[in-house]
């Protein structure tokens, strides 16, 4: 109490606080000065003779608003409408106007505002204002295209408003109805496009299409033309393109002069060098195990290539010196029948057990070579059998591309698997692997010799072109002595000039290599055909 500055109004029942020590002094001093009675009396400062007896709190109801009982007869500014409140002690600013909106309405709208006016009031709004409420009664409009149109007062001048949705129909160039908007109907004849499907065949592309008529011809299908690798073409027939810079993106499946396939992608450029563990073996059963790129370990052992007939007495690596031998091998296989294969070589299949098997080069089934008593051979790599005459033909033979002799592995015909270790045709497998070993090492030694610039030249270049084993561009050839070398850029051979090796004459010229020299096709994968059509010639 000792707080108080202006004054202090304690509500509540005084016996009952005289029952305290402590408010019996003071409510016996109030007592005697008369400041204790049954209600509190209110006085409106805005109508001082208007006096309020408070006693309950539903007693300040009709002072809520800190003023009297009587009505407010102050005009609100923003509207000029009576103050709807009574007696009240705030300004007008908080005061929302119930009344219904008649403020004027805009030049050519003569409906009433169905707002309340505070609905209708802004902030600074003064009485003269119009009302920004816009007008949404609807009202007849006469459009120019002569349909008429009920729109929202307040849009009756508005263009997009007043637009003719009404359905009509146009002839369009193509000789079709088009059913359409009034409005839209307006608009040229050639931007209103035909949605009638049609079925056109696309000249120069030879597909059916169906499309809209007003669509400009537009080939849906895949192209059906073939890359120069042999594939089809991945993109799509529209638009119309070229072939020449189409990246193939089917898997390459060229196999690389090692006999493993090629993983790059057939449209990548081929410079990678083949990582793959080197898969040769001799006939001792060891293997190289270098990567496939570098020159492989040879196999200094004695040749273990031996029959009561014949012996080798060449090392392991190098071209045997005995013959192949033809008479009958003399062993009995587990099965209890006697062997039908050759002295000295691996036991190839039973013919009785396995009758059925057929010989993947004449395609007749191994089990008549009983009674006619034909050798078969099977391929230790494989496991295919073959009769042997037919095998020795193949074997022996030297595959062509086109007018060149191809170098390649021996690879099973049937399965593609490069054959290492069949001693009867040792001789062949060791003049092919030598050749290759050839070309590795001018390969390295080249690579070797490289000085920085050349060698950024050199990648620049295997960018841009295929190559051996995955390497370099150009193409490669051998001399009259089978010693390889290189031709590079296109390939084509322009110069003559002597083989560093045994000084025979290499290279060529107008695209002619000399006489002798020929083309190492197939060093360069199964696909691979020399530059210019009479090299080798």
């Amino acid at each position: 109490m000792s707080r108080a500055k202006e004054g202090l109004y304690i509500i509540g029942n005084s016996e009952m606080f005289e029952n305290d020590i402590s408010w019996e002094a003071i409510i016996c001093k109030l007592r005697v000065q008369t400041r204790i009675g049954p209600a509190l009396t209110l006085q409106c400062r805005v109508h001082p003779e208007q006096l309020e007896q408070v006693a309950r709190p539903e007693d300040f109801i009709h002072v809520k608003d800190g003023g009297c009982r009587l009505p407010c007869r102050r005009l609100l500014d923003r509207c000029g409408h009576r103050c709807p409140l009574n007696c009240h002690v705030f300004d007008h600013e908080q005061v929302c106007c119930d009344k219904p909106c008649n403020r004027a309405r805009p030049a050519g709208c003569g409906h009433r505002c169905s707002h309340l006016c505070w609905e209708c009031t802004r902030s600074k709004s003064t009485p003269e204002d119009p009302c920004p409420t816009p007008c949404a009664a609807l009202v007849p409009v006469a459009l120019h295209c002569g349909h008429a149109k009920r729109v929202r007062c307040h849009y009756r001048d508005d263009e997009v408003e007043l637009r003719c949705h009404t359905q009509v129909i146009v002839k369009l160039p193509c000789g079709h109805d088009l059913r359409t908007s009034c409005y839209n109907s307006r608009r040229p004849a050639i931007e209103l496009g035909c949605e009638f499907t049609r079925k056109v065949r696309l000249e120069g592309y030879g597909h059916e299409v169906t499309q809209k008529c007003h669509d400009v011809p537009k080939c849906s299908h895949r192209c059906d033309e073939q890359l120069s690798c042999g594939h089809p073409c991945p993109k799509m027939c529209y638009p119309a393109h070229s072939h020449d810079g189409v990246k193939c993106e089917e898997a390459c499946e060229e196999t690389l002069a090692c006999g493993h396939f090629c993983d790059e992608k057939c449209g990548q450029p081929h410079t990678r060098l083949c990582q793959e563990e080197c898969g040769l073996q001799c006939l001792h059963g060891y293997t190289c195990g270098k990567p496939c790129f570098e020159l492989c370990v040879p196999c200094r052992e004695k040749c273990p290539w031996k029959c009561p007939h014949h012996r080798c007495k060449k090392l392991c690596f190098e071209p045997c010196d005995r013959p192949r031998c033809d008479q009958p091998c003399p062993l009995q296989l587990e099965c209890g029948h006697a062997c039908q294969g050759l002295c000295g070589e691996p036991c190839p299949l039973c013919p009785v057990c396995y009758h059925d098997v057929t010989c993947g080069i004449s395609f007749e089934e191994i089990g008549s070579a009983r009674e006619s008593d034909a050798r078969i051979y099977t391929l230790p790599e494989c496991g295919h059998t073959f009769y042997l005459d037919s095998l020795d033909q193949y074997m022996d033979y030297n595959p062509t591309r086109g007018e060149h002799q191809a170098i390649q592995l021996r690879a099973c015909p049937v399965c593609r698997e490069p054959i290492f270790t069949a001693p009867r045709y040792g001789n062949v497998i060791k003049a092919q692997v030598s050749l290759v070993a050839r070309v590795k090492e001018k390969l390295i030694s080249a690579t070797r010799e490289l000085t920085l610039r050349e060698r950024l030249e050199v990648n620049a270049a295997m960018q841009r072109e295929r190559g051996v084993l995955g390497a370099a561009a150009g193409h490669w050839y051998a001399c009259p002595n089978d010693h390889p070398y290189f031709i590079a850029d296109c390939g084509g051979a322009n110069q003559v000039t002597r083989c560093p090796d045994c000084g025979a004459s290499i290279g060529g010229t107008g695209y002619r290599i000399e006489r002798g020299n020929r083309f190492m096709a197939d060093f360069t994968g199964e696909g691979a055909r020399p530059q210019w059509p009479n090299q080798g010639e």
